[in-house]
């Protein structure tokens, strides 16, 4: 008798999962941590979103390593909306195959919930002001 590897169950997370979890890596990384540890948050939010504290100064986004941690977190901070609009196109071809799949798996359910919190706080009044922060 021949073991058939279609039996045997997939180890390997869901590219769903990993999308959002390199998009939640980089913001939070990046953007998020950052502002809490210089202290961004106990400054007036006027004077953050105005521009009143670059980024470009801070110690982290200094030098040539600087430059591309500053990009990788633009690119962080664009990719986390934009997954709510790629993520179904990236889960059609299982859904349409496999109805309900993806939700067997609890690598998605959690990374879904992680995710929705984080955009909730991405379209908050502080992440709006973390964003003008940054891309300042």
């Amino acid at each position: 008798m021949i073991a058939t590897v279609q039996n045997q169950p997939n180890s390997r997370p869901p590219l769903l999962v990993m999308v959002i979890g390199i998009s939640l890596l980089l913001y939070f990384s990046l953007i998020i941590i950052p502002f809490f540890a210089y202290g961004l948050h106990l400054q007036p939010s006027s004077a953050v979103a105005g521009g009143g504290f670059d980024p470009k100064d801070l110690p982290l986004y200094q030098g040539s390593i600087g430059a591309l941690l500053r990009v990788l977190g633009i690119i962080g901070l664009l990719a986390l909306p934009l997954i709510a609009v790629f993520a179904p196109i990236l889960a059609l071809p299982k859904l349409i195959h496999r109805p309900l799949a993806l939700l067997r798996h609890r690598s998605v359910i959690i990374a879904l919930l992680v995710y929705a919190v984080a955009l909730l706080f991405y379209f908050s009044q502080y992440g709006w002001v973390i964003r003008q922060w940054y891309l300042d």
